[in-house]
Order: structure tokens, then sequence, then C-alpha cells
């Protein structure tokens, strides 16, 4: 019969395919299963956040053209909105608005919190979009600015920490300011603008927003009830 030589031998099983140890590195189920791995779950998750925080241009530039970010995106949206109502409730509890017992009203304050984020995310987008269509030939898909702008939301997952080390008022403010320079570099990935451009474009967006959020949340524009909500 036929005879095989030592190598065969060695990496074929004893059904002559050859083992899952030596299917090549290359092989495009793997690669599609490490695709998957890298885009679901905490560790990409997590990883984005960081690579938003650390204002990373490749992170943002990933969003843009990966629509598989959309969950993930999603999910940090979601994140800070939460942060944002329990920072809010919690703030109020410390300054002795709300008592300790006054459960209705503490889940009440984490429900506004969590509704001022996500009303203010959609229209900042949609008016940062708006005002692209401007000066944008041809008009970009709003796609392109939701899943990057949902990423640069990643400071303000950071909100509770605001109660926990005392400083509310300090920490809402640096996140603030961190998560707007996260919004000019996603929005400078998402359509090219200049910085110039991306700066104006993402001051005149959220100046717009955060009047009318409050305008229909609280029935005012300004200044913002105390305790404020984190923007």
């Amino acid at each position: 019969g036929a005879s095989l030589d030592a190598g065969t031998f060695l990496f074929t099983t004893d059904r002559g395919r050859p083992p899952r140890s030596s299917v090549p590195l290359g092989d495009p189920r793997r690669a599609r299963k490490r695709d998957v791995e890298s885009n679901v779950g905490p560790g990409a998750l997590f990883r984005l956040i960081g690579g938003a925080l650390r204002l990373d241009g490749q992170t943002f530039a990933r969003a843009v053209a990966d629509p598989v970010v959309n969950r993930l995106g999603l999910a940090i949206v979601v994140m800070a909105a939460l942060s944002n109502g329990f920072a809010y409730a919690a703030e109020a509890v410390a300054k002795g608005m709300v008592g300790e017992r006054e459960y209705a009203v503490y889940r009440l304050l984490v429900i506004v919190g969590v509704v001022e984020v996500l009303a203010h995310f959609f229209l900042f987008t949609a008016l940062a979009w708006l005002l692209r269509c401007i000066v944008d030939r041809p008009l970009p898909p709003i796609g392109r600015l939701l899943r990057p702008l949902a990423i640069a939301l990643a400071p303000s997952c950071l909100l509770f920490l605001g109660a926990l080390v005392g400083y509310p008022d300090v920490v809402r403010g640096v996140l603030a300011l961190w998560r707007l320079i996260a919004s000019v570099v996603a929005l400078r990935a998402a359509v090219d603008a200049s910085w110039l451009g991306a700066v104006a474009t993402v001051l005149v967006a959220d100046l717009a927003a955060a009047p009318l959020v409050d305008l229909t949340l609280f029935g005012v524009s300004s200044p913002r009830p105390t305790p404020g909500l984190p923007t």
C-alpha cells in the first residue's frame, strides 16, 4: 500500500484529517472568531472606553468605519446615562435636599438624570449633523456621527465619582470639558473636519442642546435648578 512519510504521519489524525492545532493561523473561521471576540463582551467595551478616554484617534476612526461598534456605543451611552442619574441623586442626598429614606424621590432623580443624558446626546448629535450638512458635501450619513459621538460620552461614565470623592462640581466640570474634547476628536474622525470647524460645531451644538433639554425637563433654560445636572 501507499506509505506515509514521517511528516505526514506526525501531522495527520487517524482519520486522515489534520488535527485542530495544525489549522493555519490564517484560517478564515478563526479570523472571524477573533474578530467577533474583539467586538463583543466587557473586554471590548472597556477597551473602547479606554481608547476614548485617551482621545485615541484610531479608536474613533474604527467607530466611524465599523458598524459592529453600534452595540458598544449604545452601551456607553447607557452607562453614561446611569452614571449621571446616580450622581444626580447622590448629590441631592449629600446636599440634604432628599432624605436617605425617600426612595421614591431618589428613584425619580435617577430617572431624570438618565433621561437628561439620553435627550442631550441625541439632540446634540442631530444638531451637530445639521451643522455639518451646511458645509459638507456630500451630506455625511448621521450614522457616521452617532457611533463616534456615542463613544465620546466615555468621560460621562465617571460622573458617579463626584459624589464619592466629595467634589461633585469639580468632577462634573472636568468631565464635561473632557467630553467636549472627545467630541471634537470624534467629529474630526467622522467628517474629516478641521480643528476649528470641529470645535465650532461641538460648541454650538452643545450650547444649543443644553438649554433645550433643561427647558423640556425643568421648565427653565438658565440657570439650572439645584443640584445641576451634569452635562
